[in-house]
């Protein structure tokens, strides 16, 4: 866990999250200086382990865990175009 960061869904929650348009991740945590680790793509599904000071820490299908920021994290539900939750 990352500093003041607070646990929320866990590795047994869905993945009722997905990324809302594509934006930078960080694998060891966010940081204020260096570039993004590598991107990820809008629509990825995903499920928030953690969060705190404007990140979370998801983890995709795949099993990937990384940090993205909080304003890229949105709810999946079939009722809107594109599965975005507004």
């Amino acid at each position: 866990m990352f500093s003041g960061c607070a646990s929320v869904d866990g590795r047994g929650g869905e993945f009722n999250k997905m990324i809302i348009s594509e934006t930078g991740f960080y694998k060891e945590g966010p940081t204020e200086f260096g570039s993004p680790d590598g991107r990820m793509a809008a629509g990825t599904r995903v499920r928030v382990l953690e969060q705190a000071s404007g990140y979370m820490k998801v983890q995709t299908t795949s099993g990937k865990e990384v940090f993205v920021p909080s304003e890229k994290v949105g709810d999946l539900s079939t009722d809107h175009p594109g599965g975005i939750k507004w």
